[in-house]
């Protein structure tokens, strides 16, 4: 750890000077631990007590024979019941303007390289905006301040959040904190870092909202490719796809369904119900051909809390019906419908999804469905 204050440094030489030379000479070492873990056979040396040097200064073999062995030996990563490295990338934190971090990455190809190709992970703290941003993640909104758990009530002086992360110890989301450490005269004596698991941290007290606006997700490019080149073969749900709509709308209307799946090239469905908001239930189509199912599922009130209208609901199961008969490069191969966020779930052949409101959905026009 450097003591370094950027605003005492005049044209940032010792800036520059730090990122091309410490910076680079611990990447060296960090990566020799790296590559001596992650594939101890080819980046690691072996037994040291079975080392020969070679030529004085040009290697060590293993033993009297093979390759030149190159890392750190066994003893310098095991310590005869574990290993005692943790295979990561070097994380550099540099408080300084992020546009003379910026400068001196574009000044020099090797530190470029390092930092642009994720050798090392290289952080900008900006105390005034109270982040530590990743260098290659920038320009990405970091305000973390508004986060639950620094609003709710936590000092934020002289303390920065890094990005949530995955713990390769732990796998599981984690962040960093970093405190600054004064003296009583406020000169900067070094930081305090401390990892937690956000599992383990205060959280929301009311869950994420989601937006109601449409959303397309593409699929997987072989399959759209190849889209146009397939003929929809008609499925058994649709030679029987006015009993098995007939008999959804009973389900969702009066026994308590509210999510339901249907998969018209498959002919099944899967579907929740309030009663077991927990458990989905797949029906096959002999079972969405039977109105008998629905005896199978309580009588239940339709919830006032749903966003989609009762009278709606058929209006909805309709439109399923037209885009799956509709004619065109592209069929429909399943739709969903849940009630109380009001949104209606498409999937093509061309392996394309969409996501609309069910307001949206009704108001548009067939067609503009046609390119999947």
């Amino acid at each position: 750890m450097h003591d370094y204050d950027w605003q005492k440094d005049v044209g940032f030489s010792t800036l520059e000077l730090i990122m091309t030379a410490p910076m680079v000479v611990a990447n060296w070492i960090n990566m020799q631990y790296y590559g001596s873990m992650v594939d101890t056979l080819r980046f690691g040396s072996g037994n040291k007590v079975l080392h020969n040097v070679v030529g004085g200064s040009i290697g060590v073999l293993e033993g009297n024979g093979g390759d030149l062995r190159v890392g750190f030996a066994l003893q310098s990563l095991h310590d005869g019941n574990r290993w005692i490295h943790e295979p990561v990338r070097l994380n550099v934190l540099i408080e300084a303007p992020q546009a003379e971090i910026d400068s001196i990455i574009s000044r020099h190809v090797l530190v470029r390289e390092l930092v642009d190709n994720g050798w090392l992970h290289l952080f900008q703290i900006d105390r005034e905006a109270l982040l530590a941003a990743e260098y290659s993640n920038k320009y990405r909104e970091a305000q973390y301040q508004q986060w639950p758990y620094i609003r709710e009530g936590v000092q934020a002086v002289d303390f920065l959040l890094c990005e949530a992360y995955i713990s390769l110890h732990a796998l599981r989301p984690s962040l960093t904190a970093i405190q600054f450490v004064r003296d009583t005269d406020g000169i900067l004596l070094g930081f305090i870092g401390a990892d937690f698991a956000l599992r383990d941290l205060p959280q929301a007290g009311e869950i994420y909202e989601e937006p109601r606006h449409s959303r397309r997700f593409e699929g997987d490019p072989f399959i759209s490719d190849m889209a146009d080149t397939k003929i929809r073969s008609e499925s058994k749900m649709d030679r029987h796809l006015d009993t098995v709509l007939s008999v959804v709308e009973e389900l969702i209307l009066v026994h308590g369904v509210y999510h339901i799946i249907l998969h018209f090239s498959s002919s099944q469905a899967i579907l929740w119900v309030m009663d077991d908001p927990y458990r989905y239930r797949l029906l096959t189509i002999d079972e969405l051909i039977d109105p008998n199912i629905c005896l199978a599922y309580p009588k239940r009130s339709y919830p006032d809390e749903a966003v989609v209208p009762q009278q709606e609901v058929r209006k909805i199961l309709s439109n399923l019906r037209t885009l799956r008969f509709m004619q065109g490069i592209f069929y429909l191969r399943s739709g969903s419908v849940n009630i109380f966020n009001g949104t209606v779930g498409l999937t093509f052949s061309s392996d394309c999804s969409h996501y609309v409101s069910h307001d949206d959905f009704l108001k548009r026009d067939h067609t503009l469905w046609n390119n999947g």
